[in-house]
């Protein structure tokens, strides 16, 4: 049987073909939009754009229009499998936001298109993509064609461009995330920072352990700054939970503190801090736009000069729980950016016997009135300094003060070292729990010997007040 749409005259099936007038000629166009909204499903209404400018512009109006979606306004939310119709649009797309979530099905063609938007949109300047997590461990093409994305991003801008992922902040170039299609080849410095090997991820098996998982967005801005060294730049911000704020050859403290302001990270969780010379008003504002942070670690750089305040003003982050410092001499500055955050209760320091900073750090702490949990990272062979230079009047004092502490937790690498602590942890006056790990361990396995035996025993007797010892010695 031969279909109804055969048995037309040509005329109504190519007007144009045979007369050379354009659809217009034969019905208003209104009428063309009432067949179109009428007949026409939404799956359809991208290849009927693709046959005249007047089809086009009436097919892609309705579909963006039944997809609820609004170039008009400058800011775009699509799914990927809607990205061809901004793609097949003859005319301007006047967007400067554009926001992607992306699909497993034709990922890749997907990406090719999001690419020809990205191109054909000269007004986008904040791109925002969100993917899948197995994206990265299943499809070894999508780094590549992300990493083309980002570049067409980033080349429309004379500035560098600055990467943000998993514990680092880097500066490249434009050039620098340029691909070679043809080798399947990424350059060796985004393959370090995407971690990919032969155009499959292999980010490290740390982060599922730590809970912080694989990067499921990233966000481009193109961003223009008032102020600080770097005038204009391309920030290209994965979604990580684990974020180190360290000045490099190529990033200074100073881009750091003009990047800040304008970075968002959902997942934050985990922030380690290099440097004290990040300006206090940036850090302040980008940490109070990440509420859900719950770890702030302070990394000793012996370049670091006198100690300067964090954050002006003071942040209060509901989730905090644990601040630390590797330097003693952090931690005033550490308890004055976040006391007040309600739910801190853990403080980290390394103990080192010759630091006179250690007086300081620990008075202030007494001035807590919360519960407090200590925690004490004991340097390899303290435990002769500690037995050799006792506390004197002064530390006692200090030691005697801290009611707030209730909780010490000792990290050491021998319990010699631990032992020679115990004296120091016997003045303390509100001491109930006592809880002692061994230092970077590597077993599975948790072993009692006699020395353990020995110890709690020992902490049991220097403490009668200590209500538990735990040990997780492996």
């Amino acid at each position: 049987m031969t279909p109804a749409w055969r048995t037309l005259r040509p005329a109504l099936v190519s007007p144009r073909r045979e007369t050379g007038r354009q659809p217009q000629a034969l019905l208003p166009i209104e009428i063309w939009d009432l067949v179109l909204q009428t007949l026409v499903a939404d799956h359809r209404l991208l290849q009927i754009a693709c046959v005249c400018r007047v089809f086009n512009e009436l097919a892609i109006a309705l579909f963006l229009r039944r997809k609820k979606i609004n170039p008009s306004t400058g800011v775009v939310t699509v799914y990927s499998h809607t990205l061809a119709a901004l793609r097949l649009s003859c005319g301007h797309l006047p967007i400067n936001t554009l926001s992607c979530r992306l699909f497993t099905l034709n990922l890749l063609r997907s990406m090719r298109t999001l690419r020809a938007v990205v191109e054909k949109c000269p007004d986008l300047t904040n791109l925002h993509l969100k993917w899948r997590t197995e994206r990265f461990t299943v499809e070894k093409n999508f780094p590549l064609a992300l990493c083309n994305v980002l570049y067409a991003m980033s080349k429309r801008m004379a500035g560098p461009v600055i990467v943000v992922g998993t514990n680092f902040i880097s500066r490249f170039e434009a050039a620098d995330l340029c691909t070679r299609q043809r080798h399947n080849w990424i350059p060796a410095r985004i393959r370090r920072v995407l971690k990919v090997e032969d155009g499959a991820s292999q980010f490290s098996a740390q982060l599922k352990a730590q809970g912080l998982g694989y990067p499921t967005e990233v966000q481009i801005q193109c961003l223009r700054a008032e102020l600080g060294p770097i005038k204009c730049f391309t920030l290209i911000a994965f979604d990580t939970g684990s974020l180190t704020l360290a000045p490099t050859k190529t990033l200074s403290a100073a881009d750091i503190s003009t990047i800040l302001p304008h970075l968002r990270v959902p997942s934050l969780r985990f922030v380690y801090l290099h440097t004290d010379a990040i300006d206090p008003a940036a850090l302040s504002q980008f940490l109070s736009r990440h509420t859900e942070v719950m770890a702030i670690h302070f990394v000793h750089t012996v370049t670091d000069g006198p100690c300067h305040p964090l954050c002006t003003p003071p942040v209060v982050l509901p989730s905090l729980s644990n601040i630390s410092s590797s330097d003693a001499a952090k931690i005033p500055a550490l308890l004055d950016a976040f006391e007040l955050s309600p739910s801190l209760h853990t403080i980290g320091i390394d103990l080192h016997r010759t630091t006179p900073p250690l007086k300081t750090a620990l008075r202030h702490i007494s001035l807590r009135t919360s519960t407090t949990r200590l925690v004490l990272n004991l340097p390899r062979k303290i435990g002769a300094a500690l037995r050799a230079c006792p506390p004197d009047d002064e530390e006692r004092a200090i030691l005697s003060a801290l009611h707030s502490v209730h909780v010490v937790l000792l990290f050491a690498t021998s319990i010699a070292d631990a032992r020679a602590v115990l004296p120091w942890l016997a003045m303390l006056p509100a001491l109930q729990t006592l809880e002692l790990q061994k230092l970077n361990s590597k077993g599975v396995k948790r072993v009692v010997t006699p020395e353990l035996l020995a110890f709690i025993e020992e902490a049991r007797t220097a403490h009668p007040s200590i209500a538990n010892v735990w040990t997780n010695w492996r």
